[in-house]
């Protein structure tokens, strides 16, 4: 099997999880209990074992030896909502006939929607979302890399 299919194999996977998670988060909402800041730190734990959990499945699975990949993985794992980050920004700044709820509900609900099991993380800052999401994006990349980095150790054992 082609190294990239396994790639895409393993980011399709590492984003049903991230969707079902966020529906797990969504649930919590209408249960009352999301606004608990212990259910946002084992949400958000959880959400970064499942994204090193797949990584590294995806590093064992390749046979590979490099932590380069792992950026790979991350950025094609991340793609979908970078895709989406970006648009929003891009049609925010540029777009003048667009209407606010216009876009929110074009784009924002489905990236406020992917990224709400790692809402902790907007808590620390109170500046622009589009730059919460990307540190978002940016978190889940390092922990690829990180992830690729044990997979690799996995793969060739220090003797």
């Amino acid at each position: 099997m082609n190294l990239r299919s396994i790639d895409l194999k393993y980011s399709i996977i590492a984003n049903m999880l991230q969707i079902f998670l966020s529906f797990v988060a969504y649930l919590f909402r209408k249960l009352g209990i999301y606004a608990n800041v212990y259910i946002q730190v084992v949400l958000l734990i959880i959400n970064i074992e499942v994204w090193f959990a797949v990584s590294t499945s995806s590093v064992i699975a390749k046979n590979e030896n490099n932590v380069e990949g792992g950026v790979i993985f991350g950025i094609i794992a991340t793609s979908p909502i970078l895709f989406l980050i970006f648009a929003a920004l891009l049609l925010d700044r540029y777009a003048q006939s667009v209407s606010g709820w216009s876009l929110y509900s074009i784009l924002g609900a489905a990236i406020n929607f992917w990224h709400r099991p790692l809402i902790l993380l907007s808590r620390i800052s109170s500046g622009n979302g589009y730059i919460i999401y990307l540190i978002n994006v940016t978190l889940l990349i390092f922990v690829s890399i990180l992830s690729y980095s044990y997979g690799s150790r996995l793969n060739n054992p220090i003797e």
